[in-house]
């Protein structure tokens, strides 16, 4: 794949995830960092990928989406990454 289609398919996932919580009536989803493990995809990038889609879904849907870090190196892109989103607020 292509770093394009594969950011592209990973916020496919994401979106795809999501819409299919809402169909089963859910009103909460928490998410891993979804291909940043064993799949190798760049933590930072994985984020900003998770971010862009989980953002653009809630722009048009009501639910409560949690996105779960396993290790320090995504806990410590998730507080930059949450800084830049409270900045922009």
């Amino acid at each position: 794949y292509s770093p394009q289609e594969s950011e592209r398919l990973l916020h496919q996932t994401y979106t795809s995830s999501l819409t299919l919580a809402q169909s089963l009536g859910c009103e909460r989803v928490a998410f891993p960092l979804i291909s940043s493990g064993i799949y190798g995809y760049p933590k930072a990038e994985a984020l900003a990928v998770a971010h862009r889609a989980i953002k653009d879904f809630l722009q048009q849907h009501d639910m409560d989406v949690v996105l779960v870090v396993f290790d320090r190196e995504a806990v410590a892109l998730s507080k930059q990454y949450m800084d830049t989103i409270r900045d922009e607020r």
